[in-house]
């Protein structure tokens, strides 16, 4: 997290009920399943893409808090944190001599697990419809808020498929391996969230969320890489876009205290082109062409929710 940057956001990936009162806490708990790649062309413009990486199936146990405050004005209030530690997938790191991805000289496949998710969120909404605790039927809650994401991604326990003169390293499996790269999103967002609740306290939720602004940095140690500097070897720049759905069941108890909870969630992240600054060992930042990255997210979470 860059120092200044405080914290933010919850929107409506929150699956607390749009018609609470007052205030509320919910805790969730959930897996996700991520998919994270990023490349970069040659500082020539050509290849057009020199070197890839791709995460794949990253498994994540993850953990949110969710505090609501909805005071008798027109407004309600949410703040968000979330934390994910990542017990399995797999990272390609592919490295080609021409365009069009062709001509692959290096491809080594390496263990992601270790890695780590955090998101921080603040919003402000308006609700329309029914508030509180004993409204039955439609609510809907226009949303706005500042969304920080975090992917904190390792590379380990490294095997080379594919080998050349220019990367004379034998097939099988390497040791010493323990690089990472650490990507943030920074974004304001709007959104609105639609809930039907009966009156025998089972509601349905969906939420949908905007990201038009996201400000992409990230930033690597490529820890066996002896021509270029440690513990940062290059740093990533690009504006992006994000977009978040989500789709909630929650049934509340008799006595209106607390909803049981259930949601399943999805999100896209991409960015445009931007800047790779590479720094070298003997003291030179070269600048090429990052790319972009890509990042696609899909979870599953069960939550309880506690009114005051």
């Amino acid at each position: 997290m860059r120092g200044h940057l405080v914290t933010l956001l919850v929107g409506l990936s929150a699956c607390a009920p749009a018609w609470a009162l007052d205030a509320s806490v919910q805790v969730e708990v959930g897996v996700r399943d991520d998919d994270f790649e990023w490349s970069i062309a040659d500082t020539d413009g050509h290849p057009n893409v020199l070197s890839e990486l791709r995460w794949r199936d990253l498994r994540t146990r993850q953990l949110g808090v969710t505090a609501e405050l909805a005071p008798s004005g027109p407004l309600l209030y949410r703040v968000r944190a979330a934390y994910g530690d990542s017990y399995a997938g797999e990272v390609r790191d592919s490295d080609y001599r021409e365009g069009g991805r062709r001509q692959e000289y290096s491809r080594s496949i390496s263990s992601a697990r270790g890695g780590r998710m955090t998101e921080f969120r603040l919003a402000l909404g308006y609700p329309l419809g029914g508030r509180g605790a004993d409204s039955v039927g439609w609510s809907l809650v226009p949303l706005a808020g500042l969304d920080y994401r975090r992917l904190d991604l390792h590379l380990r326990d490294g095997r080379q498929e594919v080998n050349s003169p220019e990367v004379p390293v034998p097939l099988g499996r390497f040791e010493g391996l323990d690089s990472w790269y650490k990507a943030e999103w920074l974004s304001p967002w709007v959104g609105i969230e639609v809930a039907r609740r009966q009156a025998n306290g089972v509601a349905v939720q969906l939420g949908l969320e905007l990201h038009p602004l996201a400000q992409y940095s990230a930033e690597a140690d490529w820890n066996l890489r002896t021509d270029l500097a440690h513990p940062v070897s290059f740093e990533h720049r690009a504006w992006g876009y994000g977009l978040v759905t989500s789709l909630g069941l929650a049934y509340q108890t008799r006595d209106r205290r607390w909803d049981l909870a259930a949601r399943l969630s999805w999100q896209r992240w991409r960015t445009e082109d931007g800047d790779d600054d590479v720094y070298t060992a003997d003291g030179r930042i070269l600048r090429t062409r990052f790319n972009g990255a890509d990042w696609r997210s899909r979870a599953i979470s069960l939550s309880a929710i506690y009114r005051f």
